[in-house]
């Protein structure tokens, strides 16, 4: 006898749906998508509705030919109708864009005092369109339109004028005292970068200072020997090669081409303005 064998697919399929524990819900669903149609079609069949009460008085005909709705017969359901019957009172809608054709103007002046009034004198009008009119009074005898304003008399003052900003250029400047022991020489404003005491003796040069403005820093020449003085030395080496001072420090310095010994003494630290735009 050949035996019959199943699918792979099949066989796959019942072995996750077994390794799974899925194969009882998916019998369950199975047996409830048969039974639950089942059950529906046989309660349907079974259950009739229950006949209409005859109406009492009334002839088995009339009940046969009777409507079971009623409708309801609206008066206006357009929404624009309804609507067309509150257009005059909408606030955002002028009524009134010029005067009737019965209004005329009309001056009644005093003895004492003239005055001149535009009215309306209309017969048969509507309190509305006279509501519409504007009385605009004057005495004096002299009658000024709405709305017109006087011109003012010129003034005399000049208009206020914004100030220009000021861009101002600032630079640190010293003052000093320099020169061979005991012939020194003032020297004020001197700038960055300038040799001390001169250009043909360039024993330091004047570096700059600190953010505070309250030290001011040297270059020493290489033909220097020795530094001595109340200054800082910022160099470890033997020799000093930069040199830090405060106001009223003296420093001394050997210089070795010409054998002098040169003193500087730093007097002050002060910021110049060196240029001024206006605008």
């Amino acid at each position: 006898m050949k035996k019959i064998q199943t699918p792979a697919f099949l066989n796959n399929l019942y072995r996750d749906m077994r390794d799974r524990r899925l194969l009882l819900p998916a019998l369950a669903l199975i047996f409830a998508l048969i039974a639950v149609p089942v059950a529906l079609s046989s309660s349907s069949a079974t259950t009739a509705p229950p006949p209409a009460p005859a109406a009492a008085g009334g002839s088995a005909r009339d009940a046969a030919t009777s409507p079971a709705v009623l409708t309801e017969q609206l008066g206006v359901t357009n929404y624009r109708k309804r609507l067309e019957q509150i257009k005059s009172k909408n606030p955002f809608r002028m009524h009134f864009t010029s005067l009737p054709k019965s209004a005329k103007l009309g001056t009644i002046s005093s003895g004492a005092t003239s005055s001149t009034a535009t009215t309306i004198a209309g017969t048969g009008s509507s309190p509305e369109s006279l509501s519409a009119a504007s009385t605009v009074p004057a005495t004096g005898g002299s009658t000024a339109p709405t709305g017109s304003t006087t011109p003012s008399a010129p003034s005399s003052e000049p208009p206020n004028e914004t100030p220009k900003p000021t861009t101002e250029v600032i630079q640190r400047r010293i003052d000093v005292k320099v020169g061979p022991q005991g012939d020194l020489q003032k020297r004020t404003g001197v700038k960055q970068l300038n040799m001390l005491p001169s250009s043909s003796t360039p024993v330091i040069a004047f570096l700059g200072t600190n953010e505070g403005g309250n030290r001011a820093f040297f270059l020493v020449s290489t033909d220097v020997t020795a530094v001595t003085g109340d200054g800082a030395c910022l160099t470890t080496t033997p020799s000093c090669q930069f040199l830090t001072l405060k106001e009223g420090q003296v420093e001394s310095f050997d210089y070795a081409p010409d054998t002098l010994t040169y003193r500087l003494k730093l007097l002050a630290i002060k910021d110049v303005v060196v240029s001024k735009t206006h605008g």
